[in-house]
């Protein structure tokens, strides 16, 4: 299905009827698994071949000026919950000296994105399996009642 998106790779409000035909298939459970979590994804993608690139598949995270320190120290303790656990991925944490993000959904126009976060798989071939183990595990989270999250 074809959707019209004026500017690629814009963000778009979970709400939105179109949302789901924004988020390429390969990387949607793990966009909609953060986003029950109460993370402002910011970009994705399922992996793409590059001329001598390897593939990477990634979803990264917004945290403005509102989300410090509560839901940035909370993520870092999702990243060292799903580590603890023997979840296998990449994680990268990058403060933003000069904004280059569109402003997500949920943060006013002058909120600035402060720190972002990604979670990523190298080579989505031979990492489908921990890409699909990592979405049962935070699907587990947010149903657990005893995480306290």
């Amino acid at each position: 299905m074809a959707v019209s998106d004026p500017i690629p790779g814009s963000p778009i409000h979970p709400s939105s009827p179109d949302f789901r035909a924004h988020i390429e298939d390969g990387v949607y459970d793990l966009v909609d698994a953060l986003l029950h979590k109460g993370f402002r994804t910011l970009t994705s993608c399922e992996g793409h071949d590059f001329p001598g690139h390897s593939k990477v598949r990634f979803v990264r995270i917004g945290f403005g000026e509102k989300d410090l320190p509560s839901k940035y120290n909370e993520f870092c303790l999702l990243v060292k919950e799903a580590y603890l656990a023997g979840q296998r991925f990449d994680a990268c944490f990058r403060k933003v000296s000069i904004p280059t993000f569109p402003v997500p959904y949920g943060l006013k126009e002058e909120e600035e994105v402060l720190f972002t976060a990604a979670i990523m798989f190298q080579d989505t071939e031979t990492r489908q399996a921990d890409y699909d183990r990592m979405v049962a595990w935070l699907r587990n989270i947010w149903h657990s009642k005893e995480k306290g999250w």
